[in-house]
């Protein structure tokens, strides 16, 4: 499993960093002891709420294994403190290579993330448009949600990053707007060759009428011969 015991996030670990991080979304309180988050300040209280504190807990980390898209916590710079397996392998670098680096070299952006940074994320959820190039050389392309997660005083402790692969939909929709282009472009020729039929037709009709009028063995008639060919 990802979260094994030899991993850069303890299974101890995260269901407390997400439960501060939804916490903290939704302005609630939790305690911290020299800088970090223990289970104890979780499952203090009688013993039932020892048991919904440990369901609330498993239901974080199954939800967080098994959801396909990916999903990291990055701290106040941007550094990633935690992931979800989808993301490990989306980027396709081990979990001891990810934990510690920063988001922000994992991507490429493109026109709607042009200057894309953390540091204009602050008061709405950012939304567009990354692009990331794994190992085999081959470019995904992603749907990125980052939102800010700020403490009592409005100060941001942490990014929540959701990614959605789009690059099969992009690929399709590319396919699509081509044949479109391709309909359209043929439904223009057929208009453009329809009207020179048009154009071309008094021609015919008048260069046979003239060719009717013209005697047997008339030089002329050779000419005329020629228009009608050419009009064909």
């Amino acid at each position: 499993s990802h979260l094994e015991k030899d991993s850069p996030i303890y299974p101890a670990v995260i269901p407390v960093m997400l439960r501060n991080v939804l916490l903290q979304q939704r302005g609630g309180t939790l305690r911290h002891r020299k800088g970090h988050m223990h289970q104890d300040d979780l499952h203090r209280g009688d013993g039932e709420e020892h048991e919904r504190a440990e369901r609330e807990n498993r239901l974080l980390i199954s939800a967080f294994e098994h959801t396909t898209e990916s999903v990291f916590i990055l701290d106040s710079g941007g550094t990633i403190q935690c992931f979800n397996p989808a993301a490990e392998r989306a980027i396709a670098v081990s979990g001891r290579n990810l934990s510690g680096r920063l988001y922000e070299q994992s991507i490429s952006t493109d026109g709607t993330a042009a200057g894309f940074s953390l540091k204009g994320i602050d008061e709405k959820p950012w939304r567009g448009q990354v692009k990331r190039t794994g190992n085999d050389g081959c470019t995904r392309e992603l749907d990125v949600i980052i939102s800010p997660v700020k403490d009592e005083a409005g100060n941001i402790t942490n990014y929540t990053v959701i990614e959605h692969d789009v690059t099969e939909e992009k690929t399709l929709q590319r396919a699509l707007e081509g044949k479109r282009r391709m309909e359209a472009l043929g439904m223009l020729a057929g208009g453009i060759a329809h009207d020179f039929i048009n154009i071309l037709q008094p021609i015919i009709i008048n260069a046979e009428l003239v060719c009717d009028l013209l005697p047997e063995g008339s030089p002329e008639r050779e000419f005329v011969n020629q228009i009608m060919e050419a009009a064909r």
